[in-house]
């Protein structure tokens, strides 16, 4: 199975958006599975052209989403090895997690599942985002799975970037 990685910025610009959405629908007619988790912003652009994925959400109807949909699993209950193991992971990732409540570390936690799946053993091919680049960083909770990614080896696109937003473009017309 083909899966790949879509996040970014709650506040994603609307034609970033639309190209999220776009991508999305060419990655499916290629037999790629949305990763995401469900926020407002780049998460919502990427499900809503998504014929199939796996959304993973910190708790149970995070942003209204509870129903599963037609190619969409919504997870939510997960096993509390695997959470302690995914919960470990996101620490040694993020920057300042002692800093952490118990509700964000919920968000990055969840960030861990959606670079390595639902068993954590299975690397998403790439990622592709929207947030706005820090140094060797990103803002926002969207670090935490870049830098996972990138640790793992997992390509990552930021469609902050002009070359690559052209990159993407050409491709998905």
């Amino acid at each position: 199975m083909k899966n790949y990685t879509g996040i970014g910025a709650r506040g994603t610009p609307e034609d970033i958006g639309k190209i999220m959405t776009d991508l999305a629908m060419k990655l499916s007619d290629n037999d790629y599975v949305l990763r995401s988790g469900g926020a407002n912003g780049a998460d919502t652009f990427f499900e809503m052209g998504a014929s199939t994925a796996d959304i993973y959400l910190p708790w149970k109807k995070f942003n209204g989403r509870d129903l599963e949909a037609c190619g969409i699993n919504y997870h939510y209950k997960y096993d509390k090895t695997f959470n302690s193991k995914a919960e470990k992971i996101a620490s040694t990732v993020h920057p300042a997690w002692s800093n952490c409540n118990g509700t964000v570390r919920k968000f990055h936690t969840r960030n861990v599942y959606q670079i390595l799946g639902l068993e954590l053993n299975a690397p998403s091919d790439f990622v592709v985002f929207w947030a706005v680049p820090d140094g060797e960083q990103v803002k926002g909770g969207t670090n935490t799975a870049v830098q996972l990614a990138k640790e793992r080896g997992v390509p990552t696109f930021n469609l902050y970037e002009d070359d690559t937003k052209e990159r993407i473009l050409k491709w998905i017309k």
